[in-house]
């Protein structure tokens, strides 16, 4: 647990201090602080199960002060061996802080009697093989060159990492380490993701608190957080990201091949428009997909190439219209032309007359003469 109130945010420079339940041991910093960069200093403590040692196991031998389901740091025990038996090492000993017991754990050995025993130069113990170093991890025995029965080893975990299995394992009399080989879990290392990369480098384990921070190759776009954190759980949140293809769209323009029309295609891909027959191409007819996803030059337009009925109809209109006016101007001329022939003819008459005979003038005025 840590001593500030539950929030969702904290300022910058605000401090957390983190303490464990009885029973249980802070791994990692008891103190973090929230930086100007909005992360915390330090990748968050865990609290793990408190140091113990192992019920020290003397074969031919007891513990004078009873068993106990736990020892922990500080605590002594004192033993004795059963009869015909001898003590080889401290009587008492006391549980350590790394786990350990100090001075070791002493044996008993078989006694020789004096007159009915050939001489024993020593007594054949078992040992068990030592104890593997653990990934992320270590244990408390790396000093030892031996290790026989009642011998303990504790293991412990890195900050970050989780102890799967028992802290403590012993030697026993068989040879045999009592419990299996722990191991330290954090999360397993994020997929690679295609056409991607991340900011870490690559490791089977890591540790909780660990970010890792994705980006995609040019002409992909990131689907998802950029940043994703190990959690105590083992998971990695929010989960890792994929990279998708960004591609250009062909517009619906009239005049453009149906085929051509909704198609994409990748960033850099150099494309030749082709307008439909009974179109002509105003633009450039080679276009680029850029990485905004736009096209370079500007998509070209596809302009009918006949004319349309619209046009028809006017032309038809004009064409009527100055038929008619050239027929009736023709008409007029024919009539014109036929009025000055007659004209000409009426005069031409008269003057082929020798006596020509005067024209009589009549008005409105009464004759003076009887019918």
């Amino acid at each position: 647990m840590h001593n500030a109130q539950a929030q969702e945010t904290f300022p910058s420079g605000m401090s957390v201090n983190y303490s464990c339940d009885p029973g249980y041991s802070l791994h990692g910093e008891a103190s973090i602080h929230c930086t100007e960069s909005g992360n915390w200093s330090f990748p968050y403590p865990l609290c793990a199960q408190a140091v113990i040692c192992t019920t020290p196991e003397i074969p031919n031998g007891r513990n004078l002060d009873g068993r106990h389901p736990v020892y922990r740091p500080g605590d002594r025990v004192r033993v004795e061996c059963n009869d015909i038996f001898t003590l080889n090492g401290i009587q008492e000993i006391r549980c350590m802080e790394n786990g350990t017991w100090d001075p070791p754990i002493p044996d008993c050995s078989l006694d020789q009697p004096k007159d009915s025993l050939p001489p024993m130069k020593f007594i054949l113990k078992h040992q068990c093989p030592s104890p593997p170093t653990i990934a992320n991890g270590k244990h408390s025995g790396q000093d030892l060159e031996v290790f026989t029965p009642g011998v303990s080893v504790n293991y412990s975990c890195e900050p970050g990492f989780s102890l799967a299995g028992e802290t403590s394992i012993h030697c026993t009399a068989s040879g045999t380490w009592n419990q299996p080989f722990p191991s330290c879990k954090g999360c397993a290392a994020p997929p690679a993701i295609a056409n991607g990369n991340r900011s870490i480098q690559d490791l089977k384990e890591f540790a909780y608190g660990s970010s890792v921070t994705h980006s995609c190759d040019m002409g992909f776009l990131l689907v998802g957080e950029a940043t994703s954190q190990c959690t105590s759980s083992g998971t990695w949140v929010p989960p890792i990201p994929y990279c998708k293809e960004m591609r250009c769209v062909v517009p619906d323009v009239p005049g453009i091949g149906k085929a051509m029309m909704g198609m994409t295609y990748p960033i850099g891909t150099n494309l030749t428009i082709q307008c439909d027959d009974d179109y002509m191409l105003e633009g450039s007819s080679l276009i680029q997909c850029q990485d905004d996803l736009s096209w370079d030059p500007s998509m070209p337009v596809c302009s009918s190439a006949s004319p349309s009925l619209g046009s028809y109809s006017a032309i038809s209109a004009v064409t009527g219209v100055s038929g008619t006016m050239l027929l009736v101007l023709l008409v007029m001329g024919i009539v014109w032309r036929v009025a000055s022939k007659k004209k000409e003819g009426y005069y031409h008459t008269y003057e082929n007359y020798d006596h020509p005979i005067p024209m009589t003038v009549i008005t409105d005025q009464k004759s003076s003469f009887a019918p």
